[in-house]
């Protein structure tokens, strides 16, 4: 699916689950795997029904939180991201949330992300959080200048969160920009087409 192949993974998926119906993991991807495949709809719903019979797992919180920021859905992505912060017994995300909360309140998603992006930098500075992550948020906000920055540093450090980087929501902005394309191949990644 990183790879812009999801039908693809879709139909291994698909066999996974065939092979282990029960496995929550399994699913979780499933219902990730269908919204990269353009199933946005049937991806969540697999993911809300799997909140529901077992709340504690922490896959379907994380998915949510992540496509609910992809499409600035702040309100939905606060209360899946504080879920997972505490499921992880994490207290850099539960203090990351904490932060995209009180932002959210004073100004709405621009104040959210800003919020994030503070926290997101301190950690940087601290080795605690990737740049790839910091291009995330950079690109939410629309700067993309900071969002190739952070993604050469990505490619630098060899993080692999770049795996991701040609199938991220979060960059379909910059789908268009040479030096993102470039970004990609560098990657090792099929180029964009």
């Amino acid at each position: 699916m990183v790879v812009g192949r999801s039908d693809e993974g879709l139909t291994y998926l698909n066999r996974a689950e065939e092979l282990d119906p029960a496995s929550p993991s399994i699913r979780a991807d499933k219902g990730g795997g269908l919204v990269a495949a353009g199933h946005r709809d049937d991806g969540v719903a697999l993911l809300k029904q799997m909140e529901v019979t077992d709340p504690n797992f922490r896959s379907p919180h994380a998915y949510l939180a992540s496509i609910y920021l992809g499409e600035l859905d702040c309100s939905d992505y606060l209360t899946e991201a504080r879920i997972q912060a505490r499921l992880q017994r994490d207290p850099d995300k539960l203090a990351a949330v904490q932060a995209a909360e009180e932002g959210f309140a004073s100004g709405g998603c621009p104040s959210m992300l800003q919020n994030m992006l503070e926290v997101q930098k301190k950690r940087y500075a601290q080795h605690r959080v990737t740049a790839y992550e910091l291009a995330e948020t950079e690109a939410l906000l629309g700067d993309r200048p900071a969002t190739l920055q952070y993604l050469r540093l990505s490619l630098a450090q060899n993080e692999a969160g770049l795996a991701s980087i040609r199938a991220n929501s979060h960059f379909l902005s910059l789908h268009s920009e040479p030096e993102f394309r470039q970004l990609v191949v560098d990657a090792g990644l099929p180029p964009l087409r």
